[in-house]
């Protein structure tokens, strides 16, 4: 992965920790409208290879900004801080938790523990920057709550009708969904 593009031609930076974390968030909110399984490996992947190469391996919990394979710096960037945008340390906390709750469980608990010792590391931050943690809050605020699945039940005739308001879009499905889906359950007032 590149870090940006310009004109159609791609530029020569990598990516860096940011762009995998809100990239795999993507896919994984892709994979939760879709259920396409397509979406939830390339997210899946991602993190495997932030986890790789971005993880700080003497503390856990904590991650670079620059991948240990990249560009060669004097001092290797760890900036956990959000700012105007959340820190990439933020961002993969949350894209590690999503993972954790939507993969098979052989491979869920590698994402939920890399989440909770992120989540862990910024707690200075949250005790004494609340100002530079906003999307921490956030992130410490689902694994306090857990993931939020909505069911509707009603007629699946009236499915459609029930969101055209809300301007959300439905799929049908039977049920015994996955994680995040909307599901119509028939026979139900």
């Amino acid at each position: 992965m590149r870090r940006a593009s310009l004109g159609g031609r791609v530029g020569d930076s990598a990516a860096i920790l940011e762009d995998h974390a809100t990239l795999a968030t993507g896919l994984l909110t892709l994979y939760q409208l879709t259920g396409d399984a397509s979406w939830l490996d390339a997210a899946t992947g991602l993190l495997d290879v932030a986890l790789d190469h971005f993880a700080d391996p003497d503390r856990d919990g904590r991650w670079f900004d620059s991948a240990d394979d990249a560009e060669q710096l004097m001092v290797r960037p760890a900036d956990p801080l959000d700012g105007a945008t959340p820190s990439g340390a933020s961002t993969i906390a949350e894209a590690l938790q999503l993972a954790a709750h939507l993969v098979p469980a052989d491979r869920a608990e590698r994402y939920a523990a890399a989440a909770d010792a992120t989540l862990a590391s910024a707690t200075p931050i949250l005790a004494r920057l609340s100002r530079s943690g906003g999307h921490w809050l956030a992130v410490a605020e689902a694994a306090v709550r857990g993931p939020i699945q909505i069911a509707v039940a009603c007629d699946p005739q009236q499915l459609g009708i029930a969101f055209r308001g809300a301007r959300i879009g439905a799929r049908r499905s039977g049920c015994g969904g996955r994680p995040g889906q909307l599901l119509g359950a028939a026979g139900r007032p």
